[in-house]
C-alpha cells in the first residue's frame, strides 16, 4: 500500500472529505487529492506529520515503515488494511485454465462496485500479469473512439487496479461523476500546480480540466497493461 492509499484509507475511516483534511493540514484540496492518487509522491516530511496528526495515526504508519495505526496510551495499535484495490475480486470471475487466467469482460464500469458484464470471457497468459495476483486485474471493453487510434471501439483491455498514474501523460481508466461510465484517458498534471487534465488521443474530443473544487469527483480505477484486439478477416 502506498502512502497516498494509506492517507485515503485513514481519511475514509474517519468519515472525512479531502476538504476536511486540507483544512486541518492547511493546504489546497487538490494537494490532498494528488497525495492520495500518487500524483505527488515526494511529500514533505512536515506535511506527512500534519496529515498524520489530522488522521490520528503515526507518520511512520503513513510512510509504510510499520503497520501501526491509531495511538492508544502512546502505543500504536495495529489496524487491518485492505490492499485489494478497486472492483472487488469477485467481479472478475477469474478461474485457472492451464497457463492462463480467465476474466469476464466488464462493460460500462460506472463505479468501484457497479458494472455490467458482456457475457464474454478472455484468457490472459499469466506472463502478462508480471508477478501480480490475477485478482489485481480486471478486463474492460473499450467504448467509443476517443482514444483512437491507440484504442478502438470494442477493444478489450487488461487493467491493473491502481488509484494513481506513474507519470503525467500516462493513460488510465478514469471516472468522473459527470460520466455514465469509466473510460481510458491520458492524465496530465504539473507538480506544484492545482489542476489535472483528462486528454483524449482523438483530437475531436475536448480536453477536460479538473480544478480544486472538482478533485473529489474524479477517480482513477487502474492503468491498462494489455490490449486485446480481434483482427478482422
Amino acid at each position: 500500500m502506498t502512502i497516498g492509499e494509506r492517507i485515503k484509507q485513514e481519511r475514509e475511516k474517519l468519515g472525512l472529505t479531502q476538504s476536511d483534511v486540507a483544512k486541518r493540514v492547511g493546504c489546497a484540496i487538490q494537494t490532498v487529492f494528488k497525495y492520495e492518487n500518487g500524483i505527488v509522491t515526494n511529500i514533505p516530511l512536515d506535511k506527512i506529520s500534519k496529515i498524520a496528526n489530522a488522521l490520528d495515526v503515526t507518520p511512520a504508519y503513513l510512510m509504510g515503515w510499520n503497520d501501526s495505526g491509531l495511538f492508544q496510551n502512546n502505543l500504536p495499535i495495529s489496524e487491518p488494511s485492505n490492499d485489494s484495490g478497486y472492483l472487488n475480486s469477485s467481479y472478475n470471475d477469474t478461474s485457472l485454465k492451464g497457463g492462463y487466467a480467465t476474466y469476464s469482460v466488464l462493460n460500462d464500469v460506472s463505479d468501484f462496485n457497479v458494472h455490467t458484464q458482456t457475457g464474454e470471457t478472455v484468457d490472459v497468459p499469466f506472463s502478462a500479469l508480471s508477478g501480480h495476483s490475477r485478482d489485481d486485474f480486471f478486463v474492460m471493453r473499450v467504448k467509443g473512439d476517443s482514444m483512437y487510434p491507440d484504442y478502438k471501439d470494442g477493444d478489450k483491455v487488461l487493467v491493473l487496479r491502481k488509484s494513481s498514474v506513474d507519470y503525467s501523460g500516462q493513460t488510465g481508466v478514469v471516472l468522473c461523476d459527470s460520466d455514465d461510465h469509466a473510460s481510458l484517458k491520458k492524465i496530465e498534471f504539473k507538480e506544484g500546480e492545482e489542476w489535472i487534465r483528462i486528454v483524449s488521443v482523438n483530437p475531436a474530443y475536448p480536453v477536460r480540466r479538473i480544478e480544486n473544487a472538482n478533485a473529489e469527483n474524479f477517480k482513477i480505477l487502474g492503468i491498462p497493461k494489455l490490449l486485446i484486439r480481434e483482427i478482422a478477416d
